[in-house]
């Protein structure tokens, strides 16, 4: 396997891709996104539901571009529907961010994966998977409703936990996502 290089994306390039996504495939829909239906029908993409993933691997999912499959691992998609989701999510985002350097570096297996993540830097890997993790979070809790849910919970001095509910996703992806979209800005 020849160097592949990690492509420094910013994070408005990566929500850009993400709202372009969200818009072909769900549209103006209510939230929730439903990224298992968009991932099957629209996609044509099988998620594999895998035991032990985590435990033999490592990862909590995993996306196989030339066989159209997403592993998940059988403990978390069983157990925790928020993170389920945003794996998938993330899985969704390396086929849009990185599908070119997966081809390159002929990630076809797991096996093949594991050297592919063998032969990058920690600082490369990381790079690969903070993209695939923003792509995720913009994809899952759209800037605009965000900001809408967050404006309205604040004027009735409501719960920001109820807002994790709307979108289905875990406590901490709704709170990094509040702090690039609003707090930081």
């Amino acid at each position: 396997m020849g160097k592949v290089e990690i492509p420094i994306l910013s994070y408005t390039e990566i929500r850009r891709k993400a709202d372009e996504f969200r818009e072909k495939f769900w549209g103006k829909k209510q939230m929730p996104l439903d990224i298992e239906l968009i991932v099957e029908r629209d996609l044509d993409i099988i998620i594999d539901i895998r035991r032990d993933l985590n435990a033999l691997f490592d990862i909590r999912g995993y996306i196989n571009i030339l066989e159209n499959k997403i592993l998940v691992d059988e403990y978390f998609f069983e157990s925790n529907e928020e993170l389920s989701r945003f794996t998938i999510a993330h899985e969704i985002g390396h086929m849009i961010l990185h599908s070119g350097i997966y081809k390159i570096a002929n990630v076809s297996t797991l096996e093949k994966y594991n050297e592919f993540r063998n032969s990058i830097t920690e600082v490369e890997y990381s790079r690969l998977e903070g993209q695939a993790n923003i792509f995720a979070g913009c994809l899952l809790v759209p800037t605009q409703i965000l900001v809408a849910e967050y404006n309205k919970i604040l004027k009735e001095r409501g719960d920001m936990s109820k807002m994790a509910i709307i979108f289905k996703v875990s406590k901490r992806t709704l709170v990094y996502r509040i702090k690039k979209e609003i707090l930081d800005k």
